[in-house]
């Protein structure tokens, strides 16, 4: 702390003149009667009152000064009495604790000064508990005193600083991640990044955030350190306090983990509790969020932070989408955007869940619901939906803009589009090749179709890595060319809503007012009461969603093996057993099979047979495709170009002709 300068005369008669008032006000209503009788006790609560005032911020010391301005015959506010009892009841906790549990406090760091302690004192502060520390600080604490404070913060600080370990939800841990390799990595890129000493809850925070965003599957060294290394930074950020200074990100995280600390306790068989690493990353960010509208020192922090625990929903939970960040600037190469790809696969996510009719169901609950027709009430289920309710012109995407957007990036049927935005309609052809692709050259590559068997196939080995990779660039071009302008700002918005309205609908009273176990089973019991009955096929839409979006997720994350920069295989090869980095592959092996898996996973829910896989696999030639999007109209495009046939034919179009070659002028055609 930096010291105070020097004071002058008039200003050490004015200190002695509040330090007078305050004293006298804290031996009348605080402290037993006669307690300050002597010299020795008045010197004794003047150094604790001076420690106290010299450790507040600006708006406490104003506080305590305003307060000494009381007319001495009047009795003090309440306000004043509950100002004084704290300040002076944590100055003689931290005094006690400096005492009795020196080492203890060593560890905390600057957790451990007074300054911290009274924005964010470690355990919450009853007045029972400050009234012992207070008379713990003037040296006549009785011995339930003492037993009161030991009990209270005595045990906590003894418990290793923070009893509760924080681990990885294990429903967001995907197979075969390594868990080791990961923290290392992740603790050495922030450890070289921030200053020391580094707080465990810093770490703790970095792999929680990247768990939500989406990286836990991610095994590249360089994308994992570069993302560290962001969040990093993010810790770093400043949030501003009640009194409008400012608060680093990580001191506040660290506060928040204690937090979380003093609600998860102990376990059941006594020893430590645990908590993830995701719900700290959640509950940081969500509080941190929302400092503007409530400071972080704002009393009741506690209540906050266990209030945010109700709301964090694991990222696996009950089969919601795992949806990574979209605001991380990477790109690679000049034709090749790594975000606008991810915006698409986000939008092709959201695009089948439109189709599993997840946001028409979610409006038709919350209709429902301001209609007085739910059986839930002031709870957490009510309070969601009538949040939601008040804001929703502020957090959703309109249906007729989610649609105009799946049929512009995605080619998808159903939205209006400018006739000077033509739909993408080579989105499906090029999704569908690099996934027949990749399906075929996987299997082709297998053992025991290569060596033979009783099911020897005719065109083994015919698909080569590079087709593959060709295939792969032309669907990665393809989303970096439509996924400019507002798709990425639609995709943020999309993934907000999407997870909002899967948390909402996971809340206990809404799964509880329709008889369900899980937000898909309520879109299916709406639908088939309140929209005709017919329930969307949500296994194969929830695959395609989740397969579709990590299929793209990979593309988007290896754009340098899709331009074949390195002259390595794309692929390992099976008959390579060499280590040496001359073979390795430009996709690793562990992210080849994760994306073959997603692939059979889409197939498998689509029907896609053998022989429709070969033939949709087969290579074509690259279309000529720009990297940047242009402002220009086409002239009208290829639906124009047949119009004009027919019409230079003699041949006048029907009305179903019309909306089939012209989706963007359906409006017009109805009016």
């Amino acid at each position: 702390m930096t010291p105070a300068p020097p004071r002058r005369p008039d200003e050490r008669k004015q200190e002695a003149k509040y330090e007078t008032a305050l004293l006298r006000f804290a031996a009348t209503h605080l402290l037993p009667p006669g307690a300050l009788a002597g010299d020795a006790a008045r010197a004794r609560a003047l150094a604790l009152l001076r420690t106290a005032y010299s450790a507040s911020d600006p708006e406490r010391r104003a506080a305590l000064r305003a307060a000494a301005n009381q007319q001495p015959e009047r009795p003090p506010p309440k306000k004043l009495l509950e100002l004084l009892l704290r300040v002076l009841g944590v100055a003689g906790l931290h005094r006690w604790a400096l005492q009795e549990l020196p080492n203890e406090m060593a560890q905390l760091g600057a957790a451990g000064t007074l300054e911290h302690w009274l924005s964010f004192p470690p355990i919450t502060p009853t007045d029972e508990l400050l009234g012992a520390g207070l008379r713990a600080g003037l040296d006549i604490a009785s011995d339930k005193d003492k037993q009161t404070i030991d009990a209270r913060l005595g045990q906590d600080l003894r418990k290793g600083i923070m009893a509760t370990t924080f681990v990885f939800d294990p429903r967001a841990v995907p197979l075969g991640f390594n868990e080791s390799f990961f923290r290392n990595v992740v603790k050495d890129e922030v450890g070289a990044t921030l200053p020391s000493p580094l707080k465990d809850s810093t770490i703790d925070f970095v792999l929680g955030a990247m768990s939500l965003d989406g990286f836990l599957p991610q095994t590249s060294e360089p994308v994992l350190r570069e993302t560290a290394r962001r969040l990093a930074f993010e810790t770093g950020n400043k949030t501003a306090k009640l009194d409008g200074s400012l608060l680093l990100n990580r001191d506040a995280i660290e506060t928040i983990a204690r937090d979380i600390d003093a609600i998860r306790g102990s376990s059941d068989s006594g020893g430590p509790s645990q908590a993830f690493v995701e719900e700290l990353a959640f509950v940081a960010r969500l509080l941190i969020g929302n400092a503007t509208s409530v400071p972080l020192d704002t009393p009741g922090l506690r209540g906050r932070v266990a209030e945010a625990l109700n709301d964090y929903v694991p990222g696996q939970s009950g089969g919601t989408l795992d949806l990574p960040p979209l605001d991380a600037p990477e790109t690679v190469g000049s034709d090749l955007v790594r975000d606008n790809i991810r915006a698409v696969a986000l939008l092709y996510a959201a695009w089948n869940l439109e189709e599993m009719q997840l946001f028409r169901v979610f409006d038709r609950v919350t209709e429902v619901f301001a209609n007085g027709q739910l059986p839930i009430g002031f709870d957490n289920g009510g309070r969601a939906l009538s949040d939601y309710y008040f804001s929703a012109n502020e957090v959703k995407v309109s249906e007729a803009a989610r649609r105009m957007t799946y049929t512009r990036v995605l080619g998808a049927t159903g939205g209006e589009v400018s006739k000077e935005a033509p739909p993408n309609r080579s989105f499906n052809d090029l999704f569908m090749r690099f996934l027949a692709s990749v399906s075929e050259f996987d299997r082709q590559r297998r053992i025991a179709d290569v060596v033979g068997g009783s099911r020897a196939r005719d065109d083994a080995l015919s698909l080569t890595g590079e087709q593959v990779r060709k295939a792969g660039r032309d669907l990665a071009a393809n989303a970096t060319l439509y996924g400019y302008g507002m798709t990425f700002f639609v995709a943020q918005k999309l993934k907000d809503q999407v997870e909002r309205n899967l948390r909402i609908l996971s809340t206990p009273e809404i799964l509880s007012a329709y008889g369900v176990q899980s937000p898909f089973q309520v879109i299916e019991r709406v639908c088939a009461s309140d929209f005709g009955g017919k329930v969307p096929n949500i296994v194969r839409y929830k695959t395609m969603a989740e397969a579709g979006k990590k299929i793209l997720d990979i593309v988007a994350t290896n754009i340098p093996a899709w331009l074949g920069l390195s002259g390595r295989d794309l692929f390992e090869d099976p008959f390579d057993v060499g280590s040496s980095p001359e073979v390795r592959p430009d996709i690793p092996p562990n992210v080849q099979r994760e994306l073959a898996r997603a692939v059979e996973d889409w197939l498998a829910v689509n029907g896609i047979k053998d022989e429709q896989r070969a033939r949709l696999g087969e290579p074509e030639i690259t279309a000529a495709t720009p990297s940047i999007p242009t402002a220009t109209s086409d002239g009208g495009g290829p639906a124009f170009d047949q119009l004009r046939q027919m019409v230079s034919s003699g041949q006048a179009p029907s009305l179903d002709q019309l909306k089939a070659l012209l989706p963007d002028v359906g409006g017009l055609v109805r009016m």
